[in-house]
């Protein structure tokens, strides 16, 4: 994941800079990759395609996520800011969300044993080096030390070696419209990490979003505000990994949680999102606030 933020940041660099250490852009995202992610929603899987080898392809089918969205976070947890208008997209990471290992399908001494039988040719090996029989040590060793797991996913049913994948994607659906936007901007601080997204609606309110990720306190949090009451009106729903199973249920204290499992290695991980409202209210359906 850390890698991920780096590339993002040195190409997000190449886009127009107001300041020394501000990114940012005059426009808004579209709505045109969001499928990349499924939204957690197997039944949409092709032959062709699937959440596990999504990122094999040497272009990635969400251009605007990796060339235009402000990455936020660390090499433990952090997020991807869309800065779209009437919905708004932030793709979650965090690291131990990983596939693979000793508890897949196959068991833990499939995982551990790679290759152990290699290690009885190994004198032999080394009495090549010694006599200075380099082309013999080299075919000993290509014969003996090659590992048993394939490096690609395809390669077997349950992918010992696993694959990085993300933590799903959180959404806020508004009543606002994508038409009659104007004095847009979308900006990531590099000094103090913030990312605000703000735009004026056709009615003429100015709607504002701040996005910055904690790592002490694990937890990505978002400020919503409006210039006029009673604007802030909108459906926060979440996206699962795609490579995992699991339940919604409310929290009690105005929030959800997600309780899901990794597919491939049945890792078990929790999720939770909490609204803290300004005179407002908040409510709990089908996994939605």
């Amino acid at each position: 994941m850390k890698h991920l933020f780096l590339s993002s940041l040195l190409m997000l660099s190449c886009a127009t800079a107001a300041a020394q250490h501000v990114v940012w852009f005059d426009s808004p995202n579209s709505l045109r990759g969001r499928e990349v992610w499924w939204g957690g929603h197997p039944e949409r899987f092709s032959a062709d395609y699937k959440p596990i080898d999504a990122g094999q392809g040497a272009v990635n089918p969400d251009q605007e996520w990796e060339r235009r969205s402000l990455p936020l976070g660390n090499g433990s947890i952090g997020c991807n800011v869309m800065g779209s208008v009437s919905t708004e997209r932030y793709t979650l990471n965090e690291k131990t969300l990983w596939r693979g290992g000793p508890n897949t399908a196959t068991g833990a001494k499939a995982y551990w044993n790679q290759n152990i039988d290699g290690a009885k040719n190994l004198p032999a090996i080394r009495q090549a080096f010694q006599d200075g029989d380099l082309n013999k040590a080299a075919r000993l060793t290509q014969e003996s030390f090659t590992g048993n797991a394939p490096y690609e996913a395809a390669g077997e049913p349950a992918f010992r070696f696993g694959s990085f994948t993300t933590m799903g994607e959180l959404c806020l659906e508004t009543a606002i419209s994508d038409q009659g936007i104007s004095h847009y901007r979308r900006a990531l601080d590099l000094d103090s990490a913030l990312a605000t997204v703000s735009f004026t609606a056709a009615d003429g309110t100015t709607y504002s979003r701040r996005t910055f990720v904690s790592y002490p306190a694990n937890v990505m949090a978002v400020k919503l505000t409006a210039s006029a009451p009673g604007r802030q009106t909108f459906t926060l729903s979440y996206a699962p990994n795609p490579c995992a199973t699991g339940t919604f249920s409310p929290d009690g204290q105005g929030g959800l949680v997600y309780s899901g499992r990794l597919d491939n290695n049945q890792m078990a991980y929790v999720v939770r999102i909490r609204v803290n409202t300004k005179g407002g209210s908040v409510e709990y359906k089908d996994g939605k606030l």
